[in-house]
């Protein structure tokens, strides 16, 4: 570049400093949902989950607890806990496979636990809902006798509509897989009316009857077609720890898992 004018060979040389993928790492596709959720009378509890097609990065603002990275075209998904400072993968087929496990178990639980657990653990393993839908208010409910699902819904960009319900249910199956996780089945059915209505959950009431008392967990979304600075940002770290975690077999990861309490635990209805 000897005979570039100085001014050019500048640009030239910090153009060339600054990584290629550092610019291609966001577009003006990507997108965001952002969820506070409430159980009962705790406070409620703020979640990001940042749609860079085809990868969702699923966390608390902080990173303090359970990360989640989903692959919705590869079907993979790696899970990430900073306080063990641990990652693992697992692939969709994989998922599916333990799925049926679990459903089939619950399904066929018998009288070695309480009877309303019992009819609990079917109720989320093999939901028989009675469904109603009101056009006029975009009101959706969902109801048996032990759980009862209350949507306030809102439409948003079909493309969106559809990443986002695939990432629901990659998160209600990663939920079951955790120790002490219910069965997906039940808010599978909640996103698959919601693809037949092609509508996105705007507030979400989960009411669970055992025992003649009622528990309730409640959520809001709120969907964005930016990703804010601070957002790439923690995109960006979660990228470094998954190249700088302990990488582990799935089994290995559930071991001692009291402390992990992320958005696969947490109640994301």
């Amino acid at each position: 570049m000897a005979n570039t004018p100085w001014t050019l060979r500048f640009l030239l040389t910090w153009l060339l400093a600054v990584p290629l993928a550092s610019a291609a790492e966001f577009s003006q596709s990507d997108w965001t949902v952002e969820t506070d959720v409430a159980v009962g009378d705790q406070p409620a509890v703020k979640h990001l989950a940042v749609f860079r097609r085809p990868h969702v990065y699923s966390f608390d603002p902080a990173l303090s607890n359970e990360i989640t990275v989903v692959d919705l075209v590869a079907r993979r998904l790696e899970l990430l806990d900073p306080k063990r400072q641990l990652c693992t993968s697992v692939d969709g087929s994989q998922v599916f496979t333990a799925m049926l496990q679990i459903d089939d178990r619950a399904s066929r639980v018998n009288g070695a636990r309480a009877c309303d657990v019992n009819d609990l653990l079917r109720s989320f393993a093999s939901p028989s809902f009675m469904v109603e839908f009101h056009r006029e208010g975009l009101e959706l409910n969902l109801n048996s006798n032990l759980l009862a699902y209350r949507l306030t819904c809102t439409q948003i960009d079909p493309e969106h509509l559809n990443d986002y319900l695939d990432f629901a249910d990659w998160s209600a199956r990663l939920n079951a897989l955790h120790p002490g996780g219910l069965p997906a089945a039940a808010r599978i059915q909640v996103n698959r009316e919601l693809r037949m209505k092609q509508l996105a959950p705007q507030e979400v009431t989960r009411t669970i009857r055992r025992q003649g008392k009622a528990s309730v967990a409640r959520s809001s979304h709120r969907f964005r077609d930016v990703v804010s600075d601070e957002e790439r940002e923690k995109v960006a770290e979660i990228d470094r720890l998954r190249e700088n975690y302990t990488r582990v077999e799935l089994s290995q990861y559930f071991q001692s898992t009291d402390e992990v309490v992320g958005p696969p635990r947490r109640e994301k209805e």
